[in-house]
């Protein structure tokens, strides 16, 4: 209106005071558009200008920091006595606080060293200071992983971090967490440099396992759309856990196809990587089929909604649970779906800050599933850190977020300790159980870069002839008795600790019970397995071993209530015998009854099967060596019906000494008068002993070929086991 008012000819003398009203009120309302635009302008031009200027002072600052602690550095290294450098640094620091203020006092010019020592290269600190303040720099400093430093310092720069926002992202363990963490340190520097030179983020560095979503204050109970409504209700908070660079586009994306309905949960864009961001949200645990299900949402997306110069879509799939195998098996760990858990509350940071590989060993791979693996597991749950561990059983492992990871392994099995690397923890559980060999090639495995190292030696303490007591205590003059008394010892970079079952909190009170009943009947033992002292196990092997008149034996073992019978063989011909019994166990006395034997030598097998024909007729059950296949299907083929024992993965000195463990366990060992091999064999068997007089637990003084045959016999016997899962075939009933 007032423009084209100013071309309407009007002379004074013709105007209303109306109109001359209306045309002053345009030309101060010109003036004001003009000046405002002009004032604009210049708003703008002192903006662009203090910005540049305090760029400017911001970089001069930060080079000048950086100059000093290079200038420090350089003169420190032309000197060499020890004692110049702190020296110096505190006379120079003391004078430039006097002529400069605080802000050059001791600490302040320590860190301006460590600063250049950190950041040794001056292009990259020109690239830093274009985004970065000396506080970042500060706040960058006493992180000593130079890849964790430099992944912060980049990320500062590319998302434009506060010094607040830096601090809150390496509380939560930003690093550790993201996918980028778990790959070769190759990769990491070269995604690193990509982002800091190009401003290009990988998927690694974007994706991140788990998600903390502890803001969300979600209770017990929830349901996927609670789950959504939290998320948009805290969709800035959100936003920044998944990265400052997203922007929300919708929720619930609908799309129809062949008549179908399909909905999205949530879609993002995320600028730094240029494409479509979708985030599927799932309660429960990961499934195959969600794979299927968020490819399809992938290739529409790609299809109608992908524009000019974006990537491809790429889709996180968010849920409570997941198995880390199946995510591997499915290659989900490397393609444009990955499958990440949520949580909500932060997990221990030590779960997710130290990146370790513990070793597990036993001597015999197959007994660590039943023992160290089963007392993990049933540890990572009474201490509530399941929601942050995951098991797998083929490998047997247990794998945390951060890419840690517990290996079992055997020493019977030495192969598959060669591919492992960078072992920073060693538990090898009942050490006496290897040699000292084993020990000291997984010494030699015990080794990581920059992690402390540590090893754990459990047992329980059999014979002072064993290695671990000469090592450990001969050899370092430690008093086993002192340890006994005060619990806790440290000797040099060794801690010992003497543990009770008392201390074992998953050992139930019957157990305990059952350890204090030993004092009666077999003292030695009971100070070994009670009282976790160095004992021998007695002189004798079984100090329980006694004669009984035969009828007495048979009245008894017929007076058994459940009664269990087992017959065991062990094979011999020139200086070995062939040597069978018979025996029964009272399963509530834990008492062993042996009432019949076979005692040859110089025998073929079939004088053997003619020998022993009533087997045939009774059909019992014979459990015999199983390293002599051959003869055991020759006595089959005559109708016997023998079986083999079940195989001992480790070894015979391992064999040896567990048999010889579990008849040591039953209180009455009583043996009939007529089984007068078994006699001469066991009632005054000793342990073996070597050149210094000590007790050797896996030999003995003579070959008893009556006791292998009570180890084949008791086979599938476990005495300290109340349970008892056999079947009748194990015992011939």
């Amino acid at each position: 209106m007032f423009e084209s008012m100013n071309h309407i000819e009007l002379k004074s003398g013709d105007m209303s005071p109306q109109f001359e009203r209306m045309k002053n009120m345009a030309d101060e309302l010109m003036k004001y558009e003009e000046s405002s635009e002009l004032y604009s302008k210049i708003v703008n031009l002192i903006t662009s200008r203090k910005t540049a200027i305090s760029q400017a002072l911001n970089t001069a600052m930060i080079f000048l920091y950086w100059e000093i602690g290079e200038t420090i550095c350089l003169d420190i290294l032309n000197h060499t006595k020890a004692d110049y450098g702190r020296g110096v640094i505190n006379e120079v620091s003391e004078k430039l606080t006097q002529e400069y203020g605080k802000g050059f006092n001791r600490t302040s010019v320590f860190r301006m060293i460590k600063f250049y020592q950190e950041f040794p290269d001056r292009e990259k600190v020109a690239t830093l200071s274009q985004q970065l303040t000396w506080s970042h720099f500060v706040e960058l400093l006493p992180i000593e992983n130079d890849l964790k430093r430099d992944f912060y310092a980049a990320m500062c720069k590319s998302e434009r971090w506060t010094v607040r926002t830096l601090r809150d992202r390496k509380n939560s363990l930003l690093y550790e967490r993201t996918s980028i963490s778990r790959k070769p340190e190759e990769t990491i520097r070269g995604d690193i440099v990509q982002l800091m030179d190009q401003d290009k983020m990988s998927l690694d560095m974007f994706y991140r396992d788990p998600y903390v979503l502890d803001f969300l204050g979600l209770k017990d109970t929830y349901s996927e759309k609670d789950f959504e409504n939290a998320i948009l209700a805290e969709l800035e908070k959100f936003i920044l856990e998944m990265g400052s660079d997203f922007a929300f586009m919708a929720r619930q994306k609908h799309f129809v196809l062949d008549g179908k309905d399909y909905y999205m949960d949530l879609l993002f864009y995320h600028r730094s990587l240029c494409r479509l961001v979708l985030v599927e949200l799932k309660l429960g645990a990961f499934e195959p089929e969600h794979k299927g299900q968020v490819e399809l949402y992938l290739r529409w997306l790609k299809k109608n909604e992908m524009r000019d110069g974006e990537d491809d879509p790429v889709a996180l799939i968010l849920c409570a649970e997941k198995s880390q195998e199946t995510v591997e098996l499915m290659e989900l760990d490397q393609g444009s779906i990955h499958v990440a858990q949520y949580l909500t509350k932060m997990p221990p940071k030590k779960l997710l800050e130290e990146k370790r590989t513990c070793l597990v060993v036993r001597e015999v791979f197959d007994t660590i599933r039943d023992s160290c693996y089963a007392l993990l597991t049933e540890i990572c749950g009474s201490l509530d850190l399941e929601d942050y561990v995951t098991f797998t059983r083929s490998p047997m492992q247990i794998n945390f977020y951060n890419g840690s990871k517990i290996l079992f392994r055997g020493l019977d099995k030495p192969a598959k300790l060669k591919s492992i690397h960078d072992i920073s923890l060693i538990w090898i559980e009942e050490c006496s159980e290897i040699k000292y060999a084993g020990y000291k090639e997984l010494v030699g495995r015990l080794r990581h870069p920059t992690l402390p190292l540590f090893m754990i030696l459990s047992t329980n303490p059999i014979a002072k002839s064993n290695w671990t007591y000469e090592h450990f205590f001969v050899k370092r003059g430690v008093d086993d008795e002192q340890l006994y008394r005060e619990r806790i010892l440290r000797v040099e970079d060794t801690y010992y600790h003497h543990s009770l079952c008392d201390d074992n909190m998953f050992l139930p009170q019957s157990y305990r019970e059952k350890l204090d009943e030993m004092k009666s009947y077999d003292p030695d033992l009971y100070r070994v397995a009670r009282l976790g002292q160095f004992g021998v196990n007695g002189v004798r092997v079984l100090p329980q071993f006694e004669v009984a008149p035969h009828a007495e034996v048979m009245a008894a073992v017929e007076a058994i209530p459940r009664k269990f019978k087992f017959v065991g063989m062990d094979f011999g011909f020139v200086e070995s015998y062939n040597a069978v019994i018979r025996c029964a166990v009272d399963n509530e006395r834990k008492w062993l009854y042996i009432y019949w034997e076979y005692y040859r030598n110089k025998m073929t097998d079939d004088e053997t099967a003619d020998a022993l024909e009533e087997f045939v007729r009774t059909r019992e059950v014979i459990k015999a060596d199983s390293a002599e296949p051959k003869a055991i299907r020759y006595y089959q083929k005559r109708g016997f019906n023998m079986v083999a024992a079940k195989k001992w993965n480790g070894g015979t000195r391992h064999a040896r000494l567990d048999n010889t463990r579990k008849l040591k366990r039953f209180r009455r060992i009583i043996c009939s008068d007529a089984c007068a091999n078994c006699i001469a064999e066991l009632a005054d068997l000793t342990f073996a002993t070597d050149r210094d007089g000590h007790m050797i637990p896996d030999e003995f003084n003579r070959d008893p070929h009556t006791l292998s045959s009570l180890w084949y016999a008791l086979d599938s016997y476990d005495v300290a086991d109340v349970k008892h899962n056999f079947s009748k075939g194990d015992f011939g009933l």
